[in-house]
């Protein structure tokens, strides 16, 4: 080192040992229903979420297929919230396409089914530590 070339940088050096490693997730690999997890009739041009193996028409959410981003089981159907916004976790009523922030889940939800379900199971689809499934009614336990 001389003065008049100035020091060294150690920058170089020290950066050469550090290896950035990205990953990325795995993304998930399922089957969907082949009905409307709305209506419950099968056949017709089906639009499938590609969050979960829900599907739907479009005449049955309202939506053209290219405005299609995710199915009703992502936010609350009462109050709008994302799982970001209701806490963390979402109630997905296995029957209809209703689900549920913790603040409007109803006082006569029926039965608490857990993380996964055996029709989503079959379909490939791993439950989500975000979502938990229910039956939001007598008419959706029967």
């Amino acid at each position: 080192y001389e003065l008049n070339q100035g020091e060294p940088s150690s920058w170089g050096r020290e950066t050469k040992a550090i290896k950035i490693v990205e990953t990325k997730k795995a993304k998930a690999v399922f089957n969907h229903q082949d009905f409307c997890q709305i209506c419950g009739e099968g056949g017709g041009e089906l639009i499938m979420c590609p969050r979960c193996p829900v599907s739907v028409h479009s005449s049955c959410c309202g939506l053209h297929p290219d405005h299609f981003q995710s199915c009703s089981h992502h936010r609350c159907t009462k109050c709008e919230k994302s799982v970001t916004g209701a806490g963390g976790l979402i109630y997905r009523c296995e029957a209809c396409p209703n689900a549920y922030c913790p603040d409007c889940l109803p006082d006569e939800c029926v039965r608490h089914l857990g993380q996964t379900i055996p029709r989503f199971e079959e379909l490939g689809f791993e439950g989500n530590p975000l979502y938990l499934y229910v039956h939001c009614s007598k008419q959706c336990e029967a």
